[in-house]
């Protein structure tokens, strides 16, 4: 059941509202909340303590359907009151605004428009349209967005202050290089176009003068006092329900504990059920030794005699089973054995998946085969584009390309118009489900290879690789059973080795327990009932987690920092003091990794993602469904939300799209279609109506302005806020003036992530206390009044705004990167002494920041950066133009395990000694770089070692000796410098390091 979860989630929506040292919401006596707090900590504390997971019967089942429903309705009515509490303040400023802008307007409009600041007017307009309010009139709020709609231009945009810029531009050319006639008539074709922009702005204040003056008729916003002091009263009014109602399911909880663990230690007594507890029935090995795929060595060998074999012709193989039984990994296996490595000109992974999306396939191969190429191209319009490319880099090319998922010929077909058969070799390595597909795509010669399932010693094998422990008789003849029951299907086979690894391993009921539960696998389910009990069996604390991979598309690859930063603004994780919500949101991915429910990746340039098994998907999709958790709606992806029980609905606000969190993508909308007014749709008719609860929003988007933006700051309660531009060939920048929206409401905002935006204004942040990360293209800030003890990431922060007075203000700041902004012309040539100041920086990067302003470490005497810098573990430096010598006080940094240099200037590099103690990856790239002194000694712990288009002759032999050495990566280099790292390669062999590799490109 959820009701663990929901739990949580109350308890972080009274926590962050009520119960911080600065609290959202000041209450004067906060007895009630804190009692309705303990009493929510106790019920939760019940479900982990005393009722294991997968044990509980009818009535505890029952008291935890009670618990959820009681949470969430609880939960929905405190943050419908906190909106309509916050919508107040605006509805106050948005009756100032109206009461000062109505006598200036109807001044302009019967004369005065020549005097008037129009800017000033302007700027005034554009704060009032995009203040939210409650409670507006229907035929008001009509006008109100027909009038937005019709002068977005002009409130939003900078079209005028361009026309105007433009027509003087265009008479001083004319002045100069043309003759008199044309002058007179270029004169008279801009007083024509003045007066047009005059029209315009009269119209422009006389339909806002009309606007306003209906909004102040209606009287509406004369209620903000009243609206504020009636939701103060029903929070305080839901205080005493909730502490009444939780109270009554806490007092039934005793009782169901009590009955529960009666019948429990009845079973106990019995001294067959405490076998087991001998230190030695169960023993760990070690869990490093490579794990090799078990079982399909005749498939294996066959498949790679097919892709070998000296034939011209293209050849197509596939590989056919039923999901979960091992085909992507058999794929993998082969794509990565090194015979291929230089037998190809071009290999590449594409998977496709049930639901088929023509741009993210070819984006993906164009990808592999050329990333720089593809990072040119991330737009709906390059579709066709990037299939022409891929075409012409495979023509005339020996390929290797792998189909992993496909699903039907009608894609199968879509893809064959850029694999050709240039008759020199090429081959295609495709899995799927359906073997009418595998049929469909064979080349003539039956290359169609079906994986068995695993016999039961394979079976056997497989399990205990994944369980990593030597287990007793008694243990062993459990488990053997339960490997039985799966029938050979290896996902359903690791399911439950990760379910009995992190089961109590003391007791052998417990085993005996999960035993009796697992059913006979049956073949037509495809191993779901096994499969269902990794969900039965988790942890409370994790179920949520699991359930969240829902929301992601399928076989889609996630960032460790993007699940984290999806999990974290929900509420569901289970803090503790001394741990930060981010610390535990990895703790649990690493768990749901440790139970085999998550799989990990690694990309060519050795980055972590992760990616849960479509048959574990579907099993959330199904479990969440049940939960009411997961909602599908057309014009949306799925999103993760609550819906009430209609049995204790009591208030008006019950609504069954109250939807929680949502990832919005709009990739799927193509250039040629009204892109504004269909975001406005989906936005402005949505958002108020459904969404009010919201906590994680992103949208991906063409084109957006505060128009766009008037439904997004009324959502009061968001947590992350993710906006991405689509740009595609076109170069678009964010019209968008962030500081003229009011983010004051969006007060508990903690991630705010804006692209394309860049300003030369100051963004006015410091209203958000609760901000931890905000990110964008550059950044512009000035010193707030307050410290601000939250803030902990900034991403791309101009460099003229470091400054020491800002970091003082923002002590806990732990990753910044700074950069340049062009637009600004004014210098700074001492911000880099003011970084001194970030005494907690973890992660640093400057980029791009030129010499003339960043000057040398050592011409600014800061020779001591460990003392400044004591937590610095990520530093990367990009087109500083910094020297080699500086590189010196930078090994110094007692923590640093990870630096990248790129543009470094000078010929030669000999570091001190006692530099770069716990450097752990190096990545060095276009420097000029020729000479390397260094030996073994001044890299003690050195792992990865990447070096991009330099001109190093050789790296030094002394690295040989450096017992963590893994990999060295060669892109663009000489050939003297890839000897050198070929013969530290053999040393490291000899060494017995047989895991070192070198790549080379």
């Amino acid at each position: 059941m959820a009701a663990f979860g929901a739990v949580t989630i109350l308890m972080d929506t009274l926590h962050q509202n009520f119960l911080q040292p600065t609290p959202l919401f000041p209450l004067r006596n906060k007895t009630k909340v804190k009692l309705l707090y303990k009493n929510l900590s106790s019920l939760r504390t019940c479900l982990e303590q005393y009722f294991k997971v997968g044990e509980c019967d009818e009535a505890v089942k029952a008291l935890e359907a009670q618990m959820r429903d009681v949470s969430v309705e609880l939960r929905f009515q405190i943050e419908h009151e906190l909106r309509l509490f916050y919508l107040g303040k605006s509805m106050k400023l948005r009756l100032q605004s109206a009461q000062k802008l109505l006598p200036i307007l109807s001044g302009a409009i019967k004369g005065g428009i020549e005097t008037m600041d129009f800017n000033c007017v302007m700027e005034i307009l554009r704060k009032h349209f995009t203040l939210p309010v409650s409670g507006m009139p229907p035929h008001i709020y009509k006008r109100v967005k027909s009038f937005c709609r019709q002068h977005q231009l002009f409130l939003y945009g900078k079209e005028n202050e361009d026309d105007e810029q433009e027509s003087k531009i265009d008479v001083l050319r004319y002045f100069i290089w043309c003759v008199p006639s044309q002058i007179k008539k270029k004169v008279k074709s801009c007083f024509r176009r003045e007066r047009k922009i005059e029209r315009r702005r009269y119209m422009l204040l006389y339909k806002a003068e009309s606007v306003i003056r209906q909004e102040l008729r209606a009287s509406y916003l004369n209620k903000y006092m009243k609206q504020r002091i009636q939701a103060t009263q029903r929070i305080r009014q839901l205080f005493i329900q909730g502490i009444s109602l939780t109270s009554y399911i806490k007092k039934d909880m005793l009782k169901v504990k009590n009955a529960y663990h009666q019948s429990n230690n009845s079973q106990n007594n019995n001294p067959a059920s405490l076998r087991g507890l001998e230190p030695d029935n169960i023993m760990v090995v070690d869990s490093k030794s490579t794990i090799q795929m078990v079982g399909c060595d005749d498939v294996f060998n066959t498949i790679m005699d097919n892709l070998s074999q000296q034939s011209s012709k293209r050849e197509i193989v596939s590989i056919v089973g039923m999901g979960g039984i091992g085909k992507t990994t058999l794929a993998r296996r082969i794509y990565e054995d090194a015979s291929f490595l230089s037998h190809f000109d071009h290999r590449a992974w594409v998977t496709i998946s049930q639901e088929y999306n023509p741009r993210q396939v070819f984006q993906c191969l164009l990808c592999s085969l050329d990333p720089a190429r593809a990072s040119h191209n991330n737009g709906d319009s390059n579709y066709e584009l990037a299939r022409e490319q891929v075409y012409r880099l495979l023509k005339h090319q020996r390929y290797l390309i792998v189909v992993d998922d496909i699903w039907s010929t009608n894609v199968w077909d879509d893809l064959m118009r850029c694999f050709q058969d240039d008759n020199i070799g090429s081959r295609i390595l495709l899995t799927t489900r359906q073997k009418n597909v595998a049929e469909y795509a064979d080349s003539g010669n039956h290359f169609c290879h079906t994986l068995p399932f695993l016999d039961s010693n394979e079976s056997w094998d497989l399990f205990q690789s994944k369980l990593c422990k030597r287990l007793s008789p008694e243990f062993e003849k459990i488990g053997r059973e339960i490997v039985d029951k799966c029938k050979g299907l290896p996902l359903a086979i690791i399911v439950a080795a990760g379910l009995l690894s992190n089961s109590n391993q003391t007791f052998i009921h417990e085993w005996e327990h999960i035993a009796k539960c697992v059913p006979a696998l049956s073949l037509d389910q495809q191993g779901e009932n096994i499969i269902d009990l990794s969900y039965t069996f988790l942890p409370h604390h994790l179920k949520l987690c699991f359930l969240s991979f829902g929301c992601f598309p399928e076989d889609s690859r996630m960032s460790e920092s993007e699940i984290v930063y999806f999990w974290v603004p929900e509420g569901f994780l289970k803090v503790l003091r001394s741990e930060s919500m981010e610390d535990v949101a990895r703790k649990n991915l690493q768990d749901l990794l440790d139970r085999n429910l998550v799989l990990i990746f690694r990309d060519k340039f050795d980055k972590e993602f992760y990616q849960m098994h479509d048959v574990l998907r579907e099993l959330a999709l199904r479990e969440a469904q049940k939960e009411n958790l997961l909602c599908s709606k057309k014009g949306y992806d799925r999103s993760l939300r609550w819906k009430r029980n209609e049995s204790i609905k009591s208030s008006h606000i019950s609504q069954p799209w109250s939807i929680q969190s949502r990832i919005c993508s709009y990739n799927s909308i193509t250039p040629t279609i009204n892109t504004t007014s269909l975001f406005e749709s989906l936005i402005l008719e949505g958002v108020h109506a459904h969404l009010k609860f919201l906590r994680s929003l992103r949208v991906d988007c063409w084109v957006i302005n505060a128009h766009n933006f008037l439904a997004i700051v009324g959502l009061v309660h968001l947590r992350s806020l993710r906006i991405h531009y689509i740009l595609g060939d076109l170069n678009i920048h964010c019209g968008l003036n962030i500081n003229y929206l009011p983010l004051f409401l969006l007060r508990n905002l903690q991630s705010l992530e804006v692209s394309g935006y860049s300003s030369c204004e100051p963004l006015h942040i410091w209203g958000l206390s609760q901000l931890k990360i905000i990110i964008s293209d550059r950044i512009t800030l000035v010193p707030p009044r307050s410290v601000h003890h939250n803030l902990e990431s900034i991403k791309y922060l101009d460099y003229r705004s470091c400054t020491k007075e800002l970091f003082l203000r923002i002590p806990n700041l732990r990753t910044l990167n700074v950069i340049t902004n062009h637009r600004i012309k004014c210098k700074a040539p001492n911000w880099f002494k003011s970084l001194v100041y970030l005494y907690k920086v973890e992660a640093l990067e400057v980029l791009y920041v030129k010499h003339g302003e960043f000057s040398t470490i050592y011409s600014m005497e800061m020779t001591s950066l460990e003392n400044f810098w004591p937590n610095l573990k990520e530093l990367k430096l990009f087109g500083t133009k910094l020297k080699w010598k500086d590189m010196d006080v930078v090994g110094k940094l007692s923590k640093l395990e990870v630096l990248i240099l790129y543009d470094v200037k000078g010929k030669k590099w000999k570091p001190k000694d006692g530099g770069f103690r716990r450097l752990r990856f190096l990545k060095i790239y276009w420097s000029p770089l020729q000479y390397w002194e260094a030996t073994s000694n001044h890299f003690p712990v050195l792992e990865k070692l990447d070096l991009v288009h330099i001109k190093l002759k050789e790296i030094p032999s002394d690295f040989a000796e450096i017992t963590t050495l893994k990999s060295i990566t060669l892109s663009g280099c000489l050939e003297s410098l890839i000897s050198s790292a070929k013969r530290i390669q053999k040393e490291q062999e000899e060494y017995g390091n047989d895991t070192f590799v070198v790549h080379i490109s």
